[in-house]
């Protein structure tokens, strides 16, 4: 009886000192806690960074509707010095280029002119407006136009009446506008040419 219970009292113990060692192998290392400690605060500490944002940017928000002549004026000020430290010096390399070089005794005029070259402009405007009309459509000009300009290096802006037939046979008074360009510049040898002469532009007339 006796040796019975020694073995159970010995097989107890033996069970009981597996568990402690099978407890002391699952057991994390002490390291493996200070990591897990360490790596909570971190979640913590972002979480709680997260939470604050949205209040800044209420702030922000909150500021911007206090202040917006302040903000204006910040906004300005960056827009001139933008314009200063990068627009005018592009401006002033592209002028400074042989783009705006023209070597050209027309330096053009931005007030009306009536030249002996306007009068011309004229006369070829009003001829290409006849040979594109239908040959059937009766047409009048006028002796001048209302205004011309130099627009420089022979380019000329013609502006004048006219008076165009209707499908009735009416004469309709108009305004056209005409622009066309002198193609041989200094050389005004061939002016009185159409061939010398390109036309950029007219409006104002129905149908062309």
């Amino acid at each position: 009886m006796s040796s019975l219970v020694s073995a159970q009292f010995t097989s107890s113990s033996h069970l009981v000192k597996t568990k402690n060692t099978y407890a002391k192998k699952i057991r994390p290392p002490l390291h493996g806690r200070v990591f897990s400690h360490t790596f909570n605060a971190l979640i913590s500490d972002t979480i709680a960074r997260i939470r604050t944002q949205p209040s800044a940017l209420y702030s922000m928000k909150n500021f911007v509707k206090k202040h917006p002549f302040i903000l204006l004026v910040i906004g300005l000020a960056v827009l001139i010095m933008l314009q200063r430290s990068v627009v005018m010096p592009l401006v002033t390399e592209v002028i400074k280029s042989d783009a705006f070089l023209v070597d050209s005794k027309d330096q053009g005029s931005q007030l009306p002119i009536s030249t002996e070259l306007t009068t011309i402009a004229f006369t070829h405007c009003n001829n290409y407006i006849k040979s594109e009309l239908d040959s059937d459509t009766a047409v009048t000009f006028a002796d001048k136009p209302i205004k011309a300009w130099s627009m420089g290096n022979y380019q000329f802006l013609i502006n004048a009446d006219i008076q165009i037939a209707d499908e009735s046979g009416k004469m309709t008074a108009q305004k056209y506008v005409c622009r066309i360009t002198y193609d041989k510049g200094d050389d005004q040898e061939g002016v009185l040419d159409f061939d010398n002469w390109t036309m950029i532009g007219l409006s104002g007339i129905e149908g062309l």
